[in-house]
């Protein structure tokens, strides 16, 4: 099939992020022209975003609940209808699910005593979740506000357990907000 065929009309509105069309369009231009192919690099994006999943949950409580979780995901009927579609939903759940094990990395090293915001660890952490962010929004506008909403969630949890931070300000901050 052409383009438009494996990737349908989609391509060319303008409220659909053009990401998830990238590596298709790579494979393209290398020669593979197989439909198949294309299929199982979704799989493949979906099952890495299953991993992420797997880790972050298990961060946050532990293996058997992570499991499960996973499983649940797994076998949900929109995780397998959509794992070999060749549209945004394989990628928006990896960027996604890696962004929430990323930063929950981050947030557990801040709250050790010997990690700061100044730790090189930290800072290219920090620099992967916000790449990632980006690439989330070439990706997809439907996760993004989620996402935003949890990273300012887990800033203002850290700030609020600062011990330089003034507590008015957080206040005044949500305010606004």
């Amino acid at each position: 099939g052409t383009v438009a065929g494996i990737i349908g009309h989609r391509i060319y509105y303008t409220h659909y992020p053009v990401l998830y069309a990238v590596p298709v369009a790579i494979m393209l231009k290398i020669g593979i022209n197989n439909p198949f192919a294309f299929r199982i690099l979704f799989i493949i994006f979906a099952i890495l975003g299953l991993t992420f999943f797997y880790k972050f949950v298990k961060i946050i409580t532990n293996k058997i609940v992570a499991f499960v979780a996973v499983l649940y995901f797994g076998i949900s009927p929109i995780f397998i209808t959509n794992a070999d579609i060749i549209f945004r939903y394989s990628l928006e759940n990896l960027w996604m699910f890696l962004i929430l094990f990323l930063s929950i990395v981050i947030f557990q090293r801040l709250n050790t005593r010997t990690s700061s915001i100044r730790d090189s660890k930290i800072k290219w952490l920090l620099t992967s979740v916000w790449i990632t962010y980006f690439l989330l929004a070439l990706t997809s506008f439907d996760e993004t506000i989620f996402i935003f909403v949890w990273l300012t969630g887990l800033s203002i949890v850290y700030l609020y357990n600062s011990k330089n931070f003034q507590k008015i300000w957080l206040f005044m901050f949500l305010m606004i907000f």
